[in-house]
């Protein structure tokens, strides 16, 4: 039902001096920060900085799945997998890390109070969670699941002995930062940086950097900017725009990968009026028109994909035809892309009956996805081309989140 649009190429620009011995790093990142509550929101910004000071059961590398505070798990029978977890871990208060520390947090993500985006999800089939003894896990499903692993590859553990008695302001103030992963908070300045300092009792491999300095710059030039004058190491989510002139730049390296992100956008399927659907002299329509898939296609057909890869993201991103990227798990290569075909998206609205079009109202988060307002912005003008009359509204991302 959802009409995906692009699959974004990701970018990461590295500037040469960061590798030249410093012992501290310096990151400009893109997203925003909800809360340093591991498990309150499952948004992109609070994960990336989650996995500097907490760990998983299970990680996902570079599409694998890996040992974490688990060093191995078995599928005992259909609905019952035994996990043993590493022996040696501490928190960084110095107090050993168990089997009931992951059956507290699994608990608690299922229903942290304020979470706008929870990890509930993932848990969704964990029917039990016991100890067999301080370092063997026994999760049983309600269904057989055998995508458990990978489920839980995306929920962070916290420590019992201070999440039971900590809320989510006790993380933003630092006071129940107590992980057990490769870096110890110092500091947090919301809508502005973390910094952190290198774990010496981290059970893993050595960090290369002393300490970080995790900053939020949300728009994509002032990062460029700072990453071009000095002021920061790395920068992730580099602009299009900026690609060639980074590219160019003798003291920086540019890292650019096939994301797993795709743009898309999302109908409502919400019954009856809608404020934000009208006819062509604004009246509110009785009936949702994105009901009925002819209006979905027609919309799909209106957009012209390689047009937005060439003019807007000049050539950093892939047409999108399905959920994964060519060379994923799942993806299926049979599937062709998406034409555009405007006489085709007209005929479709007029049989659906919308000959002379209708007024819509899209959003679109501006600190959150690649040239995201940008793309919006076209879409509407292809829109309005086949009589779907279409404004744009930009939000950040917390407004839009929170109005969604």
């Amino acid at each position: 039902m959802k009409k995906t649009l692009l699959s974004s190429l990701m970018a990461a620009a590295l500037l040469g001096a960061a590798c030249a011995g410093a012992q501290t790093l310096n990151i400009a990142f893109a997203d925003p920060l909800s809360s340093l509550d591991p498990q309150l929101n499952n948004h992109a910004g609070d994960r990336s900085v989650n996995l500097h000071f907490w760990d998983l059961l299970v990680e996902n590398n570079y599409n694998r799945l890996q040992p974490g505070l688990a060093v191995s798990w078995e599928n005992i029978d259909a609905k019952t997998w035994e996990f043993k977890l590493r022996p040696g871990v501490k928190w960084q208060d110095g107090k050993p890390f168990a089997a009931e520390d992951v059956i507290f947090s699994y608990q608690r993500a299922r229903n942290v109070p304020g979470s706008v985006a929870t990890f509930a999800g993932y848990l969704r089939t964990v029917e039990s969670v016991t100890a067999k003894d301080p370092l063997t896990l026994v999760i049983k499903t309600n269904i057989a699941n055998p995508d458990l692993p990978l489920n839980l590859a995306s929920v962070h553990i916290i420590s019992k002995h201070v999440g039971e008695k900590s809320q989510t302001e006790n993380y933003n103030s630092g006071a129940a930062m107590v992980g057990s992963g490769p870096y110890k908070y110092i500091s947090y300045t919301p809508g502005d940086r973390i910094v952190m300092e290198r774990s010496h009792d981290y059970w893993g491999p050595k960090q290369l950097w002393e300490k970080v300095n995790y900053r939020y710059i949300n728009n994509a030039a002032a990062r460029t900017a700072a990453l071009l004058s000095g002021d920061v190491d790395v920068i992730d989510k580099v602009s299009a725009s900026d690609l060639a002139k980074l590219k160019q730049s003798p003291n920086v390296k540019v890292f650019q990968y096939n994301g797993l992100r795709v743009m898309l956008l999302q109908p409502t399927f919400h019954e009856g009026p809608s404020r934000y659907i009208t006819d062509n002299n604004g009246k509110q329509l009785d009936n949702n028109p994105l009901l009925d898939v002819r209006v979905r296609r027609a919309l799909s057909l209106a957009i012209n994909r390689k047009a937005l890869i060439d003019r807007i993201l000049q050539g950093a991103a892939t047409e999108a035809n399905q959920w994964m990227p060519a060379d994923t798990f799942g993806y299926n290569p049979e599937i062709k892309n998406i034409p555009n075909d405007v006489n085709q998206a007209k005929t479709l609205l007029a049989q659906a009956g919308y000959p002379q079009g209708f007024k819509l109202t899209i959003h679109v988060p501006n600190d959150r996805y690649p040239q995201a307002p940008e793309i919006m912005q076209a879409v509407a003008q292809f829109w309005t081309r086949i009589g779907v009359k279409t404004q744009v509204e930009v939000l950040p991302w917390a407004s839009y989140s929170a109005r969604r």
